[in-house]
């Protein structure tokens, strides 16, 4: 019931499959003259590994956001003073 994935330009004739390899494909129309179809393969691995880099940026960003920059408060503290 799978579709046969297409070979790409550069890609080997005889790519090796992987035994838990995963397929997705998306077939999407709007209108009468856009028309996006793609397919993707990955496996259990790389959906973890790129769960693990999604964590690692949003942890970085959370961080950043939370952690006060010594610059920053005293840009702050000097307006403060000459508006009083």
């Amino acid at each position: 019931m799978q579709e046969p994935i297409t070979q790409t330009e550069g890609q080997a004739e005889s790519a090796p499959v992987h035994p838990e390899e995963i397929r997705a494909s998306v077939d999407l129309r709007i209108g009468k003259n856009v028309a996006l179809k793609t397919t993707v393969r990955t496996t259990p691995a790389g959906l973890v590994t790129a769960g693990v880099m999604v964590a690692a940026i949003v942890l970085v960003v959370r961080t950043g956001q939370m952690v006060p920059v010594a610059g920053r408060n005293i840009e702050i503290a000097s307006s403060l003073r000459s508006s009083q």
